[in-house]
C-alpha cells in the first residue's frame, strides 16, 4: 500500500481529510454559503414589464367636497375610481387617467384639461374612472398622483367585490 506521509502512521493518513471538518474557516464557510443560498431563495420574483393604460372618466357632480378618492370593487376584477372634489373643470373639459401597473403596483396620474365655457354651479366637481384589468382576489399597492393639484394618495386594495375605500388626498 502506497503511503503519501511515510513517516505518518496509516490511521493519520486516513483522518487528514476528515480533519477539515473541525477548523471555524470551514464552518464559516458553510454559514456564508447557506446564507447566500437563503437569500437568492427570499428574492421577490420579477415583476414583469410595466402595462400603462389610458382610461377615459365620466364627469359628474356630487357636491362640493374635500379632494380625495373613493375606490369600489365590482366583479369580474373591475375597479372603480371616483375622484371627488375637482375644482376648475368646465363642463366642455375633461379627466382622463394614466394607469401604470407593474406587478402589483398600480400608479394612477390624473390629467385634467379644464375646457373654456364655465357653466356656474353646474361645473362638475367628481370623475369616475372604471379600471377593467385588474385580477379579482388580489392585493394591489394603488397610488393616485394629482398632479393639477400636487396631492397624492396611497392605499393598499384587495380586489374583492363589495370593497369599498375612501381617502382623501394629501400634499
Amino acid at each position: 500500500m502506497f503511503l503519501p506521509f511515510p513517516f505518518l502512521p496509516e490511521s493519520y493518513v486516513f483522518m487528514m481529510p476528515l480533519s477539515i471538518f473541525t477548523t471555524t474557516e470551514f464552518y464559516v464557510t458553510v454559514l456564508v454559503v447557506a446564507a447566500a443560498v437563503l437569500a437568492y431563495a427570499a428574492m421577490p420574483a420579477s415583476a414583469g414589464a410595466v402595462r400603462q393604460h389610458l382610461v377615459g372618466s365620466s364627469l359628474g357632480s356630487m357636491g362640493r367636497c374635500a379632494p380625495g378618492i373613493e375606490v369600489e370593487c365590482l366583479g369580474g376584477g373591475d375597479v372603480v375610481i371616483s375622484r371627488r372634489g375637482l375644482d376648475g373643470v368646465f363642463p366642455d373639459g375633461a379627466v382622463s387617467a394614466a394607469v401604470s401597473v407593474k406587478g402589483f403596483d398600480v400608479t394612477v396620474e390624473e390629467r385634467v384639461v379644464c375646457g373654456k365655457c364655465d357653466a356656474g354651479d353646474g361645473n362638475p366637481d367628481t370623475a369616475v374612472f372604471r379600471l377593467g384589468f385588474l385580477a379579482e382576489g388580489q392585493r394591489y399597492h394603488l397610488r393616485y398622483v394629482s398632479d393639477a393639484v400636487q396631492m397624492s394618495v396611497s392605499l393598499v386594495l384587495h380586489n374583492r367585490v363589495g370593497i369599498k375605500v375612501s381617502r382623501e388626498l394629501s400634499h
